[in-house]
Order: structure tokens, then C-alpha cells, then sequence
């Protein structure tokens, strides 16, 4: 070939040849992303590489339909049955096995939606923000069990509704407890290839795998009673100083771990999905009976700290002077059916021995469902002050007898009045808020290293 020809794609240019520009769909796929603050001088530091596109002249894959991303299994090839969590739909149903998203996708994932209703364009584009963040989770909903750790799953879809780009690298310690020995290569492999600005931590022993580096602030959140329950609040005392930021769910477990550094966040309600509905139709759509009298329980009877066997004592009691009253399992069911069960039954009962902040009960009050419960976690704070629920020890006769005044208070509450500020979105800018507290304080050490 002469000097100045075009040269087919894959192949080297040669010593010294022109290079054409190439066409102008690949100069647009190649466009640089520009994080909020940077264009005006501002932002979180220095350009870095992964901030940059790929090769221009390489093409780059269909971008998504939708700005949201989510993350499934697809592969992976590590003992122990762990696979890499993969890009998938918005719904994590199909993931992808191809190669990890091109830059254009990144490019084009965290740009601001568009205004919702009743927003300006500008109010979200402040809210759109330039950051990378892995989450290492050993609870997150797999295929056989599609509510495991619906929680997480929910922070991080609203964390990228933000524009925060999220990846999940999931622990399946229920399956094995070697995978927690493979999950330190499979962290070391995700920062070789991507460049985060924070790793977020759920549960104490995914926190101790996120500390196998040192590159990133590491945010720990701790959610349930194991901060101060079983064995694991060892380790939980132990290591929790060795975090940069520490995030707890009730007020009870900052206290009792001790940590006074900790921020309390609860996990977010999905207001849109626990809604209040008509009774008749609810109880319609799952088959129970109209006439009846229902109290509902959604816990796992395997799982002694849940107290099973209070349930039964209690509504044994119950059904001695009343024969209108039956107790519904919602046990094992589909997140999006447990919404119907709040709307059919009259009452919700919860008897744990100890919790961290229980979603059921935050859900139950956005349907405005009627609630008997222990004082456990963040309890007393959610229903305080909200007449038709009410707090009871752990003694049969005390559960039955504030079941009975549930049940006569003859309605609905005003539950979800008095949960609006842990919806979703407010509870992710929260947890947003702590990721950049991370930031600043590692850049701050970086800069008194470098003087010292």
C-alpha cells in the first residue's frame, strides 16, 4: 500500500503513514465524559484514566435503552460456584457474557434524566453525580432466592437513578463459606480493570474483603442485630474502626456497637410498590376470605430470633374468645406480591427478640397498615405516635391483647404520612452524601502525606 491509504481496521498503520480521520459515528462514540465540576475547573480531583474513551476507531456497542444498569449473573469461571456479575437489563433478568460495557455506555449511563414531573431540569441535574462505586454485598436477590437482600438491590437502583455508576460483586456465603476466600481475587481482578472512587460494604465480613486494598475508601453498613447478637459481634467490634465511614440503620445499634462516628441510615421504602389499595380487591388477588378477621406475619419460622413459637402462643390466646381471627404466612413470597398481603390483612405482628430496622414494619406503614410489634431496632421511632399501632413485650398475653385493640381500631392509619422521608430516593442521597465524606477525607490524608 501507498503512503496515505486508508488501512483496514486491525490492522497497524504503517511507519510513518497518514492517518485518515475516521467516520464521524466513531468520533461521537469516542466523546469524552465530562464528570459534574470538571468542565468549570471544579470536581473530585485530576483527570484519571478511566475517565477517558476508548480507541475511536474501535466501534462501540449499542447503548442501552435505558440509563439504568443492572447487574446479573453472566460467567465468571471461579471455584466455589461465584461468577462475575455482569451488565444486564434494568431488572437484573438478562445479563450479558460479551465483554465488559464500552466507555460510550458509561458516557451516555450517567448523563441527568430527563425531569420528572414536577421538577426542573436543573434540580436533577444537580442531583446527577460523577461517581464510581462497587458494592460487596453477601445478600443480594440470585434466581432461586428473588428477595435475598431485596434491600441492597433497591439502594443500588437508586443510587443509579442518581447517576451514580454502581457495580455489585455478590458473596454467596449462604452457599458456601470458601466463596469468602475467592471473593479477595475476584475484588483484586474488578480494580484492575475499573478505577472506583468508593467501595460500599454490606455486612460485616464483606467489609473485611473490601479492606484487601488500599485504593479506595471503604464504607461499611451494618443492618441487622448482628452488631450485637451471636458470635459476629466480634468481629463487628473489632473491625468496624478500620472503616472509613460507617453507616447503621437504628439509632439502638450505634449505641450498642459503640461506634459514635456512625451515621444512621435506614434502608429506603419503595413508596411506588407498598402503596395503600382496597382491601376486597387485595384479599381478591391472593384468595383469603372476606369475612375474616386477618393477622398478618412475614417472618421465617426457621429462624428462632424471630420467636415462631410466640406467634402461635399468642393467637392460640386470641382465638380462645374470638373465632373471627386467623393468622396469614407471608413467609418466602415474591417482593412484589408482599404488598397484597399488607392491603388484604387487619394487622401486622412482628415478636422478634432483636432487630436492625425492620423493612417490613417501614413497609406496612406505607400501606397504612395497623402494626403490633416489639420494641426492637428503630420500632418505637417508625410507628411512635401513630394511632392503630401499637409496642407490646414479649409475654402471650401482652401480643394477644394488643392485637385485639388493633383489631378493633377498625381501619387504616396514617402510616405512610409518617414514613414519606425514608422513600428511596431520599435515603440514597444520604448514603451518596457519606460516599463523598469517604472521598474528601482520603483526599485530605493523601495531601498530608504528600506534605509530610
Amino acid at each position: 500500500r501507498r503512503r496515505g491509504d486508508a488501512v483496514p481496521p486491525g490492522r497497524r498503520w504503517p511507519l510513518g503513514g497518514a492517518v485518515p480521520s475516521p467516520p464521524a459515528g466513531h468520533i461521537a462514540a469516542a466523546r469524552l465524559r465530562i464528570p459534574a465540576g470538571r468542565a468549570s475547573g471544579g470536581g473530585p480531583g485530576p483527570w484519571r484514566r478511566g475517565d477517558l474513551p476508548g480507541r475511536a476507531d474501535s466501534p462501540a456497542p449499542p447503548l442501552p435503552a435505558s440509563g439504568q444498569r443492572a447487574w446479573t449473573a453472566g460467567g465468571g469461571g471461579l471455584p466455589g460456584g461465584e461468577r462475575c456479575l455482569r451488565r444486564g437489563d434494568a431488572d437484573g433478568a438478562a445479563g450479558l457474557s460479551g465483554p465488559l460495557p464500552h466507555p460510550a455506555q458509561r458516557a451516555a449511563a450517567i448523563q441527568p434524566r430527563p425531569a420528572e414531573p414536577g421538577r426542573s431540569p436543573g434540580e436533577d441535574a444537580c442531583e446527577a453525580l460523577s461517581m464510581h462505586v462497587l458494592v460487596v454485598t453477601n445478600m443480594y436477590p440470585q434466581p432461586g432466592r428473588p428477595a435475598f437482600g431485596i434491600f441492597v438491590q433497591e439502594q443500588v437502583d437508586s443510587l443509579r437513578r442518581l447517576g451514580i455508576m454502581v457495580d455489585v460483586l455478590f458473596i454467596d456465603g449462604q452457599a458456601s463459606r470458601l466463596n469468602y476466600l475467592w471473593a479477595y481475587p475476584r475484588l483484586w481482578r474488578a480494580l484492575s480493570r475499573h478505577r472506583y472512587d468508593v467501595i460500599h460494604a454490606h455486612y460485616i465480613f464483606s467489609g473485611l474483603v473490601a479492606l484487601a486494598q488500599r485504593r479506595c475508601p471503604v464504607v461499611l453498613t451494618h443492618h441487622g442485630p448482628e452488631v450485637f447478637m451471636t458470635w459476629q459481634a466480634v468481629p463487628c467490634r473489632l473491625f468496624t474502626r478500620f472503616f472509613d465511614q460507617v453507616i447503621v440503620v437504628s439509632e439502638e445499634m450505634r449505641a450498642r456497637l459503640g461506634c459514635r462516628r456512625a451515621h444512621v441510615i435506614p434502608c429506603g421504602i419503595d413508596l411506588g410498590l407498598f402503596r395503600p389499595m382496597p382491601r376486597e380487591e387485595a384479599r381478591r388477588a391472593l384468595g383469603l376470605p372476606m369475612k375474616r378477621r386477618l393477622v398478618l406475619w412475614a417472618g421465617d419460622p426457621s429462624r428462632p430470633e424471630k420467636r415462631w413459637d410466640l406467634v402461635q402462643a399468642a393467637m392460640n390466646l386470641l382465638r380462645s374468645h374470638r373465632d373471627d381471627v386467623e393468622l396469614v404466612l407471608a413467609s418466602g413470597q415474591p417482593h412484589s406480591r408482599v404488598p397484597l398481603y399488607m392491603n388484604a390483612c387487619d394487622v401486622l405482628l412482628l415478636v422478634s427478640d432483636a432487630e436492625g430496622s425492620p423493612m417490613v414494619v417501614k413497609e406496612a406503614m406505607a400501606c397504612n397498615l395497623p402494626i403490633v410489634s416489639t420494641a426492637v431496632g428503630d420500632v418505637p421511632q417508625v410507628i411512635g405516635g401513630t394511632d392503630g399501632c401499637f409496642l407490646c413485650s414479649q409475654e402471650p398475653e401482652d401480643i394477644a391483647a394488643n392485637l385485639e385493640l388493633a383489631l378493633d381500631f377498625g381501619g387504616r392509619t396514617d402510616g405512610r404520612r409518617r414514613v414519606q422521608h425514608l422513600e428511596l430516593a431520599a435515603i440514597a442521597r444520604r448514603v451518596a452524601a457519606v460516599y463523598e465524606e469517604a472521598m474528601a477525607a482520603r483526599r485530605e490524608r493523601g495531601v498530608a502525606e504528600v506534605r509530610a
